[in-house]
């Protein structure tokens, strides 16, 4: 079963029409136990099979070129049993499309029973603006259980963050939004926070654009609004070096990250905001495998419903830059110094075998100047 998504997540990137999902051969063996109804049509185009499928709320509706048949399978994981060879794109005879049912049920999330232990208690550990947002969002969609937050923010609930305003401790939620791993004096939770969970998971982003984006939010305290050009945001940076130290405090924080094996015995998974954005399937099946859900056929088909849904999620956060604001802010900041932590870093998450760090990319955003 899980091969066949792994085949999907090849696939998907190269999806361009959003309901279409692949085309297989050798797909519809005599025996079909998971067949959940079947339309026979002599004329039946691909948008009348989607229509009927989605009708009677099925997931899949799978249309033989050869036999001008249209099936219809009540969930994903159903048609992935059917599949029986790789995705080709000449010698293939059913065409697969996900119908508007399949990418509408993994909308909605609920509360977790915190008398049973369904889910593991996971936090989300992350420098501030690195996407943390976008991947409670992603979670949600996958799993169906509200992620929660040690923080209280009014705007990530009314995005549909629900789990926002519920105390962290109730155990309603997981997937625990926090931001520090090494308690100080501002932060003495920190420890009891990370003891109460039993995996952690890191959501790791280039650290300039990370901080352009924090920047926005602690000037502005919003989600979406943004500077209207770089002479604004750099007149603001440059007060009393305001993005220099919130970046070199940023960056600090980020190594500090590398020490998680020797701070605690939990679990970890590090995931690269990047990499999310590059091939997003893969990412959350990892996700799905580290929660102990990977085999879950309702995750499963939901992973799919969130992939076609990535995209908006993404907007419901996502600013809207007049113009990138990297070279400006690389202007900003120390970059010999931030260049030297940055490899102190990625060497530090190799060695404790954590993470492939994206070093050159990160290092390529520090070189970006403007000319003075």
């Amino acid at each position: 079963m899980f091969a066949a998504y792994k085949m999907i997540a090849r696939e998907m990137p190269t999806i361009k029409n959003k309901s279409y999902l692949g085309c297989f051969y050798n797909s519809r063996p005599a025996n079909q136990p998971n067949l959940q109804n079947e339309l026979f049509s002599v004329e039946l185009s691909a948008s009348e099979c989607i229509n009927a499928c989605n009708t009677i709320q099925h997931s899949v509706a799978v249309l033989n070129k050869g036999l001008q048949t249209c099936t219809c399978y009540k969930s994903l994981s159903a048609s992935l049993k059917l599949v029986r060879n790789e995705i080709q794109a000449e010698n293939c005879s059913d065409l697969a499309f996900v119908t508007d049912f399949a990418t509408s049920f993994c909308k909605f999330s609920s509360f977790i029973n915190p008398f049973k232990e369904i889910v593991p208690r996971v936090g989300l550990i992350s420098v501030p603006g690195s996407g943390n947002t976008w991947t409670r969002q992603l979670f949600q969609s996958l799993t169906g259980f509200l992620s929660g937050s040690f923080y209280w923010d009014q705007q990530s609930f009314r995005q549909g963050l629900i789990g926002e305003m519920e105390q962290w401790q109730s155990r309603r939620t997981t997937l625990i939004k926090y931001h520090y791993l090494i308690p100080d004096k501002l932060h003495k939770q920190t420890e009891a926070l990370i003891a109460d969970m039993s995996k952690l998971i890191f959501v790791i982003r280039d650290p300039l654009k990370s901080m352009i984006a924090e920047f926005n939010h602690k000037t502005y305290k919003d989600h979406k609004i943004a500077f209207q050009n770089s002479k604004a945001f750099e007149s603001t940076a440059r007060q009393k070096d305001r993005f220099e130290r919130h970046f070199n405090e940023q960056l600090i924080r980020l190594q500090s990250f590398t020490l998680v094996r020797k701070i605690t015995q939990r679990p970890v998974l590090i995931i690269s905001y990047e990499d999310m954005l590059e091939n997003l399937f893969p990412q959350i099946l990892r996700i799905a495998n580290f929660i102990e859900l990977g085999e879950d056929l309702t995750v499963l088909d939901r992973s799919v419903c969130t992939i076609f849904n990535a995209e908006a999620m993404r907007k419901t956060d996502k600013r809207k830059y007049s113009e990138d604001f990297t070279p400006t802010a690389a202007n900003l900041v120390n970059r010999k110094w931030a260049t030297a932590v940055l490899k102190t870093i990625s060497e530090n998450f190799l060695n404790y075998k954590l993470h492939k760090m994206r070093l050159d990319d990160y290092i390529e955003s520090l070189s970006r100047v403007t000319k003075e």
